[in-house]
């Protein structure tokens, strides 16, 4: 199958592709999957004025609509959710040796605010948004007053996700004792193999 704008085609399909295939193999939800795909192609499918969809060499449909690349991710994504929804297995990215996760402020063991910023550092990685499909890289996600996730799968509504990749937040919580913990996550919000997490600090709340 090919997307094709001004009889050539665009190499960016193959990245997509790539990205689908990526999400198929993890257990995300279809609505995740499309998610996923949307953030990750979503510049791309908004350039796509003119999309050919090439069924076979004897059967070419063309359809001259700006939204008619995203339809076509769309069904893909309804066959990728089924995908996942039955799949077992699970593939993580990659992370290199020595990769760090690590909470640069506040500090272990300090009296804080109400009101905070949360820094957050890496060594050894690049940060880059989710749906990005480069090597060692990953996006923050920050486990408040909580116990890791699994490490086999995307994470949830447990954790904090930053998949813009961000680099720091900005926390509000109740005043006493609480625990932070930082998880880089994959381009499909999961865990890297193996997985890149911080130590834990405690903080008290004034």
């Amino acid at each position: 199958m090919l997307w094709t704008r001004n009889k050539r085609v665009l190499d960016t399909d193959k990245r997509a592709l790539r990205i689908l295939l990526r999400a198929a193999q993890t257990r995300l939800e279809p609505a995740q999957l499309l998610k996923l795909a949307q953030v990750a192609s979503a510049d791309y499918l908004a350039k796509v004025g003119s999309v050919q969809l090439r069924l076979s060499p004897h059967q070419n449909v063309t359809q001259h609509h700006p939204g008619y690349g995203r339809l076509i991710m769309k069904k893909l994504l309804a066959t990728a959710g089924l995908t996942a929804l039955l799949s077992t297995s699970v593939f993580a990215a990659s992370s290199p040796e020595g990769a760090e996760a690590y909470i640069v402020s506040p500090s272990d063991g300090a009296t804080v605010p109400a009101t905070f910023t949360v820094t957050f550092g890496l060594k050894g990685m690049g940060v880059a948004p989710a749906g990005t499909d480069k090597e060692n890289t990953g996006h923050h996600h920050l486990l408040i007053d909580g116990e890791l996730p699994p490490m086999d799968a995307p994470m949830g509504d447990q954790v904090k996700h930053f998949g813009g990749g961000q680099t720091e937040t900005e926390l509000t919580l109740e005043p006493g004792t609480h625990t932070l913990q930082l998880i880089l996550g994959d381009m499909a919000h999961q865990p890297h193999d193996p997985p890149v997490v911080s130590e834990k600090i405690t903080i008290t709340v004034e």
